[in-house]
């Protein structure tokens, strides 16, 4: 169960990272829990989160993803890419 909602889980390990997913039952199975282990670094450090609100129908606007610099923000010039 995550969060009320009854789930499969999975769990999977490979050298290096251990991972597991929590799969919500039913007409919609999607994704409600996932937890990643870094099992080669001391200590194992954890990454976990709980999908607690989905939208499956999002709206988008242009706007959404128009860019406006901050103000006082100033563009930084990039070294070209090497051709090999």
């Amino acid at each position: 169960m995550v969060e009320g909602v009854r789930c499969d889980h999975l769990a999977f390990r490979s050298p290096h990272v251990d991972w597991q997913i929590w799969i919500q039952e039913g007409k919609e199975p999607l994704p409600r829990k996932l937890v990643i282990t870094t099992r080669d670094q001391p200590n194992a450090p954890q990454f976990s989160v709980t999908v607690t609100k989905l939208d499956l129908e999002p709206t988008f606007t242009p706007q959404t993803f128009s860019f406006r610099a901050p103000s006082g923000a100033k563009q930084i010039e990039f070294l070209p890419l090497a051709t090999r």
